[in-house]
């Protein structure tokens, strides 16, 4: 990471940060686009090397995800799939894998091979130079 991008990153805390708890206070806790805002959060606090809120605030996500969505929802699987990267970052590699492999069969199940969305996410997630997964 460039230094450009640890100082974007800590400037963007703070207003991700905000960003939840003006959503929080105007939706309430349990509201789906309350799910965004701690995915927002989650992957700038991962670019300041705070892995475990990171994983926190991605499974909060998911979680929300998953009540108010459900558990198979295309968006439910795409804020799962987030949380892989705090994961590899802490050597849970195991549990990482295990979350890749069913965000990639939800996306190829819901929207199918050959949606861009599936497509991206697939090359994201089994690119070796993006993580440390060996799905092949």
């Amino acid at each position: 990471m460039q230094s450009t991008d640890i100082e974007s990153t800590t400037e963007a805390e703070p207003l991700f940060s905000r960003a939840l708890a003006i959503r929080e206070k105007n939706l309430g806790a349990n509201h789906p686009d309350v799910a965004g805002k701690l995915g927002d959060l989650a992957v700038a606090l991962h670019g300041l090397g705070r892995y475990t809120e990171a994983e926190s605030l991605h499974r909060r996500a998911g979680k929300l995800s998953e009540e108010t969505l459900w558990p198979e929802h295309p968006f439910t699987a795409l804020r799962m799939g987030r949380l892989a990267d705090p994961l590899i970052a802490q050597g849970q590699f195991a549990e990482a894998e295990a979350l890749i492999r069913r965000v990639m069969a939800v996306l190829d199940r819901e929207l199918g091979p050959d949606n861009p969305i599936t497509v991206n996410r697939t090359v994201k997630l089994t690119d070796p130079t993006q993580n440390a997964i060996d799905l092949g």
